[in-house]
């Protein structure tokens, strides 16, 4: 809790070291006050396999995601780093020396494609400096810091999936979530589903989990039905209702024009919220609006302090969350060797966030989609930017434009997950997979 900064002193950062992280697609936000403290004159050194791009001058050190840990170890305990593939030893010794020097340095750690000890030794680094710094993680998703908090410890999807496989789950309910889209092995989902008893699902996109569904009910989405949100520095904030829905006029009325009948409200029943429907399910009364913010402290106790009036207010409140976060356990990454490749699937600005995806505006600034590699490793596949490749896995295949780039990580292929390859059974969800230069087909 001491090191986690904000969005707003980040713009006070003199230097600002990003690890495992691509901000302006990752986490647009963050680049504002990024290119604020630049202009106030600090430096920002982004440590990342991918060819990032930011809105102004920085430093990139591309390195393969195995060497993102050693680096940090290094920098922690300002050792040579001759060891690190890739990269030049004074390179990162230059690197610790600013740190040292830095009076205000900031650490911006990606959770993405990076292995899991990595926020760890992201955090030994802000420690090992004088004066310490701040700390800014990359979480998955919106409310992922509220989500750790009030896991009941079961773990990852992989832990749902084994108890259902063993036969001790048969029921589930998957409250705004799609088990596909992050989901490393789609097919192992598949087949779990099918082994359910009962599958309940409560969403207002029509997922492929929704689709699975044995029950579906609509719910409302966070900007209808209001509600609260913890971000990455552990920040709690009102998420303020913006909309009322209700059932749409295609449906009301029966493909005509609407109900003939004055009244204030949308005609239509309404779709409830979310934890409204858990309790229901529950056996429980239906709590009213607002009133979730109750019963927080009795399931978290880190809750108690803010559940006051001032949780109200635009700024929020910082909790201090001090408890144990349970963290899945990864398999082994498979060690790319020789003429293999690691296929990391990331996120863009624009096309692989599930609803903005459904936008017709923002259809339109997205970018087409593409398998961006380093010069050196396109030319060993004679490959050149604007060639069509299918890439082949054990599972499946998707078809896609070849993006060549200089300034990147070799030994690295990089394809966002963008909605036109979320059915691509042979591409992970998340993490990353090791592909031979025989599965990458020139068309």
């Amino acid at each position: 809790p001491e090191r986690a900064v904000s969005l707003r002193e980040v713009e006070s950062a003199d230097l600002i070291l990003v690890v495992g992280a691509d901000p302006l697609n990752e986490a647009p936000m963050l680049v504002l006050p990024m290119r604020q403290a630049w202009r106030e004159g600090a430096r920002v050194v982004v440590v990342d396999p991918r060819p990032v791009e930011l809105p102004f001058d920085f430093d990139h050190l591309p390195v393969h995601p195995d060497a993102l840990a050693a680096v940090l170890d290094q920098l922690s305990a300002n050792a040579p780093s001759a060891d690190v593939p890739d990269l030049d030893g004074e390179q990162v010794s230059a690197l610790a020396e600013a740190l040292k020097q830095s009076s205000r340095p900031v650490i911006v750690c990606g959770t993405d494609i990076v292995s899991p000890n990595l926020p760890g030794k992201a955090a030994d680094v802000a420690e090992s400096l004088n004066p310490k710094a701040g700390l800014f993680y990359l979480l998955p998703g919106a409310n992922a810091f509220g989500a750790a908090m009030l896991s009941d410890r079961m773990g990852s999807v992989d832990a749902v999936l084994d108890a259902i496989e063993n036969g001790s789950v048969k029921a589930l309910v998957v409250v705004q979530n799609d088990l596909f889209r992050h989901a490393p092995d789609r097919e192992r989902v598949a087949g779990a589903l099918k082994r359910l008893d009962l599958l309940v699902v409560q969403d207002y996109l029509d997922s492929p989990t929704a689709k699975a569904a044995h029950v579906f009910i609509p719910s409302e989405t966070m900007y209808e039905s209001g509600g609260f949100f913890i971000n990455q520095e552990g920040r709690l904030q009102r998420a303020r209702q913006a909309a009322r829905g209700g059932i749409p006029v295609a449906l009301t009325g029966h493909g005509d024009h609407p109900p003939r009948e004055f009244r204030r409200d949308i005609p239509g029943a309404r779709n409830i919220a979310s934890f409204q429907t858990l309790a229901l399910i529950a056996g429980e009364p239906m709590p009213p609006y607002g009133d979730e913010i109750k019963w927080l402290p009795e399931v978290e106790p880190a809750f108690a302090p803010v559940a006051t009036a001032a949780v109200l207010s635009e700024a929020g409140v910082r909790i201090r969350f001090t408890g144990d976060i349970a963290v899945a356990e990864s398999a082994p990454a498979t060690s790319a060797s020789g003429g293999d490749l690691t296929l990391l699937t990331v996120d863009r600005t624009f096309g692989t966030e599930e609803l903005s995806s459904l936008s017709p505006p923002l259809r339109e600034v997205e970018q087409q989609p593409c398998l961006i590699l380093q010069k050196e490793d396109a030319d060993g596949l004679h490959l050149t930017d604007g060639d069509r490749v299918e890439l082949a896995t054990d599972k499946g295949k998707a078809t896609v434009n070849v993006c060549v780039r200089e300034r990147m990580a070799r030994g690295v292929l990089v394809l966002p997950r963008h909605w036109q390859y979320a059915d691509k059974t042979g591409l992970p969800g998340t993490g990353s997979i090791v592909l031979r230069k025989d599965q990458i087909l020139k068309q």
